[in-house]
């Protein structure tokens, strides 16, 4: 494993590339993402991902270039879960829909035929499952997981 030290470096040669570029660099974990307001054209964004492909294997890294994605202007832009095309990051609306989904299922059938349906191991894994749903959206929209914690709480959950 890496030292943080390492980690410090690399993360410092990449935001100096992002920054010469132009652009702006953000990692949480392994995901990162680079982005700007002004005009970045495909050309300037594979020249980008290969240099930065190419510092990450020299730190003994493997990126997985399957799961980059440039995104044109005026597309949809989604990182880590999160719309962030707009003034603020909000929730995919199929975050919203696979939340209300499970609450609506799970108040039709109960958690044991839901968490039967869902293939869930355990009711108490699927309910922690559920919560961690909520409180994910409760750091991004706090009245819509407020809303949707009531719901999670007027489930008649096994003991």
């Amino acid at each position: 494993m890496l030292s943080n030290l390492v980690m410090r470096e690399l993360d410092a040669e990449i935001t100096a590339v992002a920054n010469c570029a132009g652009l702006t660099y953000t990692r949480y974990s392994d995901d990162m993402t680079f982005s700007t307001r002004d005009g970045f054209c495909r050309t300037k964004a594979v020249d980008l991902v290969n240099t930065v492909s190419s510092l990450l294997r020299s730190a003994s890294f493997h990126p997985q270039e399957h799961k980059t994605v440039i995104v044109p202007p005026g597309a949809r832009k989604v990182v880590l879960g999160l719309v962030v095309d707009g003034a603020k990051p909000r929730l995919q609306r199929e975050f919203r829909d696979n939340l209300r989904q499970h609450l609506y299922y799970l108040r039709k059938f109960g958690p044991i035929e839901h968490m039967r349906r869902r293939d869930f191991e355990t009711v108490q894994g699927m309910r922690h499952h559920i919560r961690g749903l909520i409180d994910f959206a409760r750091m991004v929209d706090v009245p819509y997981a407020e809303a949707m914690f009531k719901h999670f709480n007027a489930i008649d959950w096994p003991v």
